[in-house]
């Protein structure tokens, strides 16, 4: 019979144990809200998410929660290029979550691969974490051509900073198909990992 050196055996078993601490403490922590100063940034579902975030009911708020929202309807990644370095060289933040891409269908993907790069740059100067909210898919039924500008977000980002719209809340959309019915469903998820991503 083989017998395995006791540090072969004891070091998994701490590395998971450490592991599970790390993941119960941060979903105790979550429970609070979202912590430190935060902002969500971008197009018209930053707009509809941060009234959403906004209206009562209040939402938790863990310590020293200090949010913005910026969210202008129409913009493109490379009008937020323009002014993520300016902005945050004039205000340090803990996080910025883009809600981006969606009117980014018309440009050509190298030019929006370099705007994400540079936002992601310019985050990365001013030691601010970038997130990025992936939207509805069956937005994709109306604008297929946004597939490769969301690809390019999320290539950028990274999975564990976006927030993956559809495997967190079904979102209705209205009329439009392409703006929700109510953004307070899709808010109250968006707040939930925002809490996780902080904790």
């Amino acid at each position: 019979m083989l017998r395995r050196p006791i540090g072969r055996i004891l070091a998994p078993v701490a590395v998971a144990l450490t592991t599970a601490g790390i993941v119960t403490y941060k979903a105790v922590r979550a429970h609070a809200g979202p912590r430190g100063v935060l902002v969500v940034a971008g197009d018209s579902y930053a707009a509809g998410l941060g009234l959403a975030i906004n209206a009562p009911p209040a939402l938790p708020a863990g310590p020293e929660m200090d949010l913005t929202v910026t969210g202008l309807p129409g913009t493109t990644t490379r009008q937020w290029s323009e002014v993520v370095g300016e902005s945050l060289k004039n205000r340090s933040r803990r996080w910025v979550v883009f809600s981006l891409g969606t009117n980014d269908t018309g440009a050509p993907i190298q030019q929006l691969r370099g705007d994400i790069a540079k936002i992601a740059a310019d985050c990365k100067t001013y030691k601010t974490g970038i997130a990025w909210i992936r939207p509805p898919r069956a937005v994709l039924l109306k604008l297929p051509e946004a597939a490769a500008c969301w690809n390019a977000w999320a290539r950028v980002v990274g999975e564990g900073r976006t927030f993956d719209t559809d495997a967190n809340v079904k979102v209705d959309l209205g009329p439009d198909g392409l703006h929700p019915a109510t953004y307070r469903p899709w808010a109250e998820a968006l707040w939930s990992w925002l809490a996780l991503l902080t904790a």
